[in-house]
């Protein structure tokens, strides 16, 4: 793939030129304030690596604001909404033994899930990750099993072919815990055992009142005593009709992992929200053999937004490193309002992708109006910067985080010339060109 930007300002005889075969890799970041122009950049240049392409890329747009649009000759549109028909299944989990499994998966799930405003308490953390835990080995893929990560192979022997559980199945089996703590097997026990540890709690005050018995008179003394050995047969009788209600050998294990009735509403309440989102859906979008796949998302809420950029990145990810090692780059993730998505955590996807993806054939090109969020090890894994004007006020910072001259950054006319930088095999400098946009 090739893209013309331009031509250099004080060399007009020299074209600024981004060659996919040559860069060490494909990812690109374009920075611009609000009217240089970016939103077009980005059209033109999705236009020209599909013109210069053999037809085998793939290029993913996630439309954050709903003005990335192609021409429908080179693109499929897919609306992801409350009220829409598809959706993608955040629960997939990769057989790759690096990155896959299940473990990782439902770490990734939860870590998703706190990136945004409705982070998890610490109780409701616990529960979610035993919730999927047990979704997922109710489905034949067991944790410290990685033959079972694949769907080809079911330890269960079931009649019915494995598959991937969804929200929706996460819900279902939710709402089953539930009622089973509630009102189903075991229930009776696990009250009985509530009943026994308030009793345990009430036994440890008195206890630590009998510590101060230098400030209690003798008669007190006593009533406390015979309210303790109250409660020990108390506790001895909660403790034998525990032991009789028994039914299942797991009622004990259900209490500890998903800890109280109200936790997991709480959970479910949570699970049902992100259901109900609409973005969650089994159904999955048919883009068809367009080549441009643009995910319209500007309907979701912000956090619903992270959740969505999260789990589709995992999926395009994880599909591409299955395929193998590659020299050729044939997917290509354009990502605006990109610093909306980036976190600090080493093992988020994106922060993957950058470092891992060149070599399964992944480029990353991501569109911001700020550098905030954009750690170091992203920007030095990204080959190409284009700055196409930022605000005075940002220069300094500009200046000082890209290695950029601040002067260069003064003289830029937005939609008219830009600072590009292109780093090829054959040359790693940090050299930022002063370009006359042609695209």
């Amino acid at each position: 793939m090739r893209i013309i930007f331009g031509k250099e300002r004080f060399n007009q005889d020299r074209a600024v030129i981004w060659n996919s075969s040559r860069v060490y890799n494909g990812h690109m970041l374009v920075l611009g304030a609000s009217g240089t122009g970016k939103t077009h950049f980005l059209r033109k240049v999705v236009g020209q690596m599909v013109e210069t392409s053999d037809g085998s890329v793939e290029i993913f747009v996630l439309d954050v604001h709903g003005d990335l649009e192609f021409p429908d000759s080179i693109s499929s549109t897919a609306v992801f909404s409350e009220s829409g028909e598809v959706g993608i299944n955040p629960l997939k989990i990769s057989p790759d033994r690096q990155f896959g499994g299940v473990r990782k998966k439902i770490r990734s799930f939860v870590s998703a899930i706190n990136r945004t405003s409705r982070k998890l308490g610490i109780k409701q953390e616990n529960v979610l990750i035993h919730l999927l835990e047990d979704l997922y080995a109710a489905n034949g893929f067991y944790i410290d099993d990685p033959q079972t990560w694949s769907l080809d192979y079911d330890p269960r022997k079931s009649r019915f072919s494995k598959k991937y559980p969804t929200m929706e199945d996460l819900k279902k089996f939710s709402e089953y815990k539930l009622k089973q703590m509630v009102t189903g097997a075991g229930s009776k026990a696990m009250k009985k055992l509530d009943e026994l540890n308030r009793k345990f709690t009430l036994l440890e005050k008195y206890r630590k009142k009998l510590l101060k018995k230098g400030s209690l008179d003798e008669a007190e003394i006593s009533k406390i005593e015979d309210k303790i050995e109250d409660l020990k047969e108390e506790t001895k009788r909660l403790y034998s009709e525990y032991i009789d209600s028994i039914e299942t050998g797991r009622e004990l294990d259900d209490y500890i992992k998903y800890d109280s009735e109200d936790v997991l509403k709480s959970v479910l309440r949570y699970i049902e929200s992100l259901y109900q989102s609409g973005i969650f859906k089994g159904k999955e979008p048919d883009f068809g053999d367009k080549p441009v796949r643009r995910y319209l998302i500007n309907s979701l809420n912000p956090d619903e937004q992270k959740l969505f950029v999260d789990f589709l990145l995992e999926e395009i990810f994880f599909k591409a490193k299955e395929e193998g090692i590659k020299n050729t780059i044939d997917r290509v993730i354009v990502l605006d309002e990109a610093h909306m998505f980036f976190s600090d955590e080493p093992e988020h996807i994106v922060n993957i992708i950058s470092k891992e993806g060149r070599k399964f054939g992944i480029a990353l090109v991501m569109a911001s109006q700020s550098l905030s969020h954009f750690s170091d090890d992203v920007l030095s894994n990204t080959a190409t910067k284009i700055i196409l004007g930022v605000d005075e006020v940002n220069h300094e910072k500009l200046s000082r985080k890209l290695r950029i001259n601040k002067q260069s950054l003064k003289f830029i006319e937005p939609r008219k010339t830009a600072l590009i930088q292109i780093k090829n095999h054959a040359n790693l400098n940090n050299k930022y060109v002063n370009t006359v946009l042609t695209i």
